[in-house]
């Protein structure tokens, strides 16, 4: 009886006090959820990295390409599975020619370590185009095309939340004479 009659008086007394609260209450909730929700989607949207990209030792003298792009999984992933590797580094490819890619060169007089920063312009224009994978294609002498498990292809996924790795890590590769490594570690898939 004293609690109902108190709480009548607080609601008289007090009206805008507890309006005041209960609307503190409210954007606290709203924005600590509006913040959780960015949060949670923003990890799993794809998101530049900085790409390191080296040549084993035995490679180091010899004249390597390696091109680096981005693509849609819906409408593109599947054609890059499945592309020629040794199509793609014929002369004249209109492929490859037009595609908005990096190239990475190695050989002689060239730094067997390269990179490509996460600041580079091309990361805003592939993501903002759909870009949810990267795909990595190396020309190693001596490999003949492997079709779909081709080893001078890598397609890696652009999530954060793919990579056992801080943000700021790069997406270490490494080219060698039996083909191209992740050095970098991926998140396990869960088993179905």
């Amino acid at each position: 009886m004293l609690r109902f009659a108190f709480s009548q008086v607080s609601d008289v007394v007090f009206p805008s006090v507890a309006r005041v609260c209960a609307s503190r209450f409210f954007v606290v909730f709203a924005l600590g959820m509006a913040v959780f929700a960015v949060g949670g989607c923003a990890s799993s949207s794809p998101a530049p990295h900085e790409i390191s990209v080296s040549v084993d030792k035995p490679l180091e003298n010899t004249s390597i390409q390696v091109d680096i792009f981005a693509v849609n999984d819906t409408t593109e992933r599947s054609k890059w599975e499945g592309f020629s590797v040794s199509d793609y580094w014929e002369p004249d490819n209109t492929t490859r020619r037009d595609l908005d890619r990096v190239t990475l060169e190695f050989g002689r007089n060239r730094p067997s370590g390269q990179y490509f920063p996460k600041a580079d312009a091309r990361w805003e224009h592939w993501i903002s185009t759909g870009a949810s994978s990267l795909v990595v294609i190396a020309d190693i002498p001596g490999i003949r095309d492997g079709g779909t498990t081709d080893v001078r292809r890598l397609i890696l996924p652009l999530a954060p939340k793919a990579w056992e790795k801080d943000s700021d890590d790069p997406v270490k590769i490494l080219v060698k004479e039996s083909g191209i490594r992740l050095l970098t570690p991926l998140v396990p898939k869960e088993k179905d």
